[in-house]
């Protein structure tokens, strides 16, 4: 390292990018090709997200119908059906009124490097452990923060309404 600390060079190797004191690249957001990780529905990203929540739910839907709990009045494929229906429906709904406001402001720290993610070099296990175990506690804040606030508890109580719990229940937002 010490034969790159010459005067007016770099302090690391050229292979290596320039890190500040928040572990940021040195270099203007314009000049890092700018990646959108959910512009294309179809990316490597989104794929994989939606194969993970496939994997778990077809499980989930295989260990219920091998051995349940107690039986449904109702035939599990038509519920099986409205759930997606439901849950489909109100991804679209959530999509379109979204505005697009916490896409956007993902973008812009991605663009920056913001975030603790960004500003600490931990081994990739941690960050991942980290990203999963504060994603979990966002998820739950927002169930309590639907269930607290009056509108938001219209919107939701649909997935408490369901009088036959089961899998598909997870579903129905």
């Amino acid at each position: 390292m010490a034969r790159y600390a010459q005067a007016g060079s770099r302090s690391t190797p050229p292979d290596q990018p320039a890190r500040s004191r928040a572990g940021a690249r040195n270099q203007s957001p314009s000049a890092e090709p700018h990646r959108a990780i959910h512009a294309d529905p179809m990316n490597e990203t989104n794929v994989i997200r939606f194969g993970i929540f496939a994997a778990a739910l077809g499980t989930m839907l295989i260990w219920e119908w091998i051995a349940p709990f107690r039986g449904s009045p109702e035939r599990k494929w038509i519920r099986l059906r409205r759930h997606i229906s439901l849950m489909a429906i109100n991804f679209l709904a959530l999509r379109a009124l979204s505005g697009g406001g916490a896409y956007a402001i993902a973008l812009l720290a991605e663009a920056h490097h913001w975030g603790l993610m960004a500003a600490v070099a931990w081994p990739e296990w941690l960050r991942v452990a980290l990203g999963l175990a504060l994603m979990d506690f966002a998820i739950y804040a927002q169930h309590v923060i639907f269930h607290k606030v009056p509108l938001l508890w219209c919107l939701h109580k649909v997935h408490h309404s369901d009088v036959d719990f089961d899998t598909t229940t997870a579903i129905r937002f």
